[in-house]
């Protein structure tokens, strides 16, 4: 479990920002709403303070090629036409 990474255990999601090797972020699920936010020490797993919102930067600036975009739009943009003939 290193910086710029999560895991998910159970209804729990740890962040380990990009930018700190320190703290990380514990997520707690109560279904598909969120229960908890805390701010925890990652050496320790303790609960450093308890928030009431996060943001959450991705590890990366680039997320997605540019490629990779524009083939994502085109598969989109052929499935909306598809869904538009069954309405």
């Amino acid at each position: 479990f290193v910086r710029g990474t999560f895991r998910v255990r159970g209804d729990v999601l740890e962040i380990i920002p990009a930018n700190s090797h320190e703290k990380a972020v514990r997520i707690e699920f109560f279904g598909d709403e969120i229960d908890r936010i805390s701010e925890i020490d990652t050496l320790t797993g303790g609960v450093l303070n308890t928030l009431t919102h996060v943001v959450i930067f991705p590890a990366s600036h680039y997320a997605s090629s540019r490629e990779n975009m524009e083939k994502a739009i085109d598969m989109i943009e052929r499935d909306l036409e598809e869904q538009i003939h069954l309405l």
